[in-house]
């Protein structure tokens, strides 16, 4: 089963976020996609993120145009997400 992880990321520093991805990848279940919302105007997360993204295909990055804030970020995150569940990360959280 797929499970789809949800993280909305604005302006986080890239210590936190590494420390976050990187906490998604070892766990022990490794069939899942992380969707990546990434608001603000530091590159920093952007950066960290397509770091990922490029190593490992199930990392998955959206760039909202304009800020559109948590809810709405969520919601369009969801949208994106394939899994048979989902399961909400903060980018802080490892």
């Amino acid at each position: 089963m797929l499970i789809s992880i949800l993280l909305p990321v604005y302006n986080e520093k890239s210590v936190y976020l590494t420390a976050c991805l990187n906490s998604i990848i070892d766990q022990s279940y490794d069939n899942w996609e992380c969707i990546i919302v990434i608001e603000g105007d530091s590159r920093e997360p952007l950066e960290v993120a397509h770091s990922f993204s490029e190593k490992d295909h199930r990392f998955k990055i959206i760039r909202p145009k304009k800020r559109l804030g948590l809810v709405r970020s969520l919601n369009l995150g969801l949208k994106s997400c394939s899994g048979e569940l989902v399961a909400r990360i903060d980018s802080d959280d490892f």
